[in-house]
């Protein structure tokens, strides 16, 4: 062991990187082949559905029928789905876009890595990403994650080099980002933190600000003049709000929050009112249920944090019909057997090997950076921002309900602070095995 540590310099560790990156492409085409035209499964069945509906009838998404939903569902995806069926005649052309972006989010984590670490946690950082299996699975899949994370890194990225045209193109670019996920205020807080730890020209801060808002305004505009309400983003913060603002949310996912007039999330006249009327309705009760509760909503901000960050084997319940059968909650209501139940368990966690080992360093690393004992100084840098970064994203996120999944959009910042954590231990172990023997 002594003598792999020994060995293990920049050179060398760049070869590693890049023989596991090769690696981690080639897995992804395999993966790809294997899934290609295979069912999928929760909501990406739906996107897909719903892009199919809208392309039989020569229309982008929303459409007018479409006022009358729950909400408006992810509209930069569901559009981006179309367009591919327009081009390609096939959505199982998104899975090669798909490997092409996280193809590009390696880049983009490489390229921050170098520019608020070193190199040498940024090439670490591409062995850890590429070994989350999540990062292998979620290829296939027609998800938000992917698109939205590839986006708004991407916007991050070009803020790094302040230029007029970067930090414009990083704003119209994080704003379609926010079109597949509304998430991108988590990713616009560490820009602007970065841009003033970085003091650039006021400028700056006014172009981007200009180019994310006029960007919204012609997608939200464009909505507007099609089905007669401006749109820019997702619509489902009610419907969330709502099922973890109830007497029993548990922090979860809670579609059962809707399924009678018993429950919190009923509404009557469901099919007669637009998305926005129900959006508003599910949102009030929510905060007056908030305002009565409390100390319960708080303390579910616990259960919400495990239910985040459990495990990595995410991708795995889009892809596997077994996985969305077995869980523990369908044990329970005796529609799986208990050892159907088990060895589903048993592989969600064993997938999540590489991710627990992550998350380890992740740790390590704010403590061995934080200086003296008593204060984390050293976190108070432009590598800091990636640390506020997870929290605001896990305080946000932690408002609604929580899944696993949800802690995609911040695996990037993780990666990188754990990576950083990594070569700390990597260099520590090189000195001990060139000391001098006794």
């Amino acid at each position: 062991m002594k003598q792999f540590f020994h060995k293990l310099d920049e050179k060398r560790l760049t070869k590693i990187a890049f023989g596991v990156f090769i690696l981690w492409v080639i897995a992804q085409i395999v993966v790809i082949a294997i899934f290609w035209g295979k069912p999928q499964y929760s909501d990406h069945a739906a996107y897909m559905s719903i892009a199919l509906d809208c392309h039989s009838n020569g229309e982008w998404y929303p459409m007018h029928k479409h006022i009358y939903d729950n909400y408006i569902w992810t509209p930069g995806l569901i559009n981006f789905l179309i367009l591919q069926l327009k081009i390609f005649g096939t959505l199982n052309i998104n899975m090669i876009f798909n490997l092409l972006m996280n193809i590009g989010i390696v880049i983009g984590i490489y390229i921050l890595g170098k520019k608020i670490f070193t190199q040498k946690t940024a090439t670490i950082a591409i062995i850890f990403w590429c070994l989350l299996t999540s990062n292998t699975m979620i290829t296939p899949i027609h998800s938000t994650d992917l698109p939205f994370v590839f986006l708004a890194l991407s916007s991050l990225c070009l803020c790094l080099y302040p230029k007029y045209w970067t930090v414009v193109l990083a704003g119209i670019v994080l704003v379609l980002g926010n079109w597949f996920r509304p998430l991108a205020m988590f990713f616009l807080f560490a820009i602007l933190l970065y841009i003033l730890l970085k003091k650039y020209k006021w400028q700056y801060f006014v172009s981007l600000l200009g180019a994310i808002l006029i960007s919204a305004f012609v997608i939200g505009k464009a909505t507007e003049n099609k089905i007669g309400h401006f749109v820019y983003q997702s619509t489902t913060s009610g419907f969330n709000l709502i099922m973890t603002a109830n007497d029993e949310a548990d922090g979860t996912v809670q579609n059962w929050a809707f399924r009678d007039s018993t429950k919190i999330g009923w509404i009557e006249n469901n099919t007669e009112i637009t998305f926005s009327e129900k959006d508003k309705i599910w949102k009030e009760r929510s905060i007056e249920w908030i305002k009565n509760n409390p100390i319960k909503f708080s303390a579910l901000f616990v259960k919400k944090v495990i239910a985040l960050f459990v495990h990595d084997s995410w991708a795995w319940g889009s892809l596997s019909e077994y996985f969305q059968k077995s869980s523990i909650r369908n044990y329970m209501d005796g529609k799986v057997s208990k050892n159907e139940m088990i060895i589903s368990q048993v592989m969600k966690y064993a997938f999540s090997l590489t991710y627990y080992v992550l998350l380890l360093f992740f740790v390590y690393a704010i403590f061995v950076y934080r200086g003296k004992w008593w204060t984390f100084k050293k976190w108070f840098t432009a590598k800091g921002i990636l640390l506020f970064f997870i929290i605001i994203s896990v305080i946000g996120t932690c408002i609604f309900p929580n899944s696993p999944r949800y802690h995609y959009p911040m695996m990037f910042a993780i990666v990188l602070i754990a990576a950083y954590g990594a070569e700390y231990f990597i260099e520590k172990r090189r000195k001990l095995s060139n000391a001098p023997h006794s």
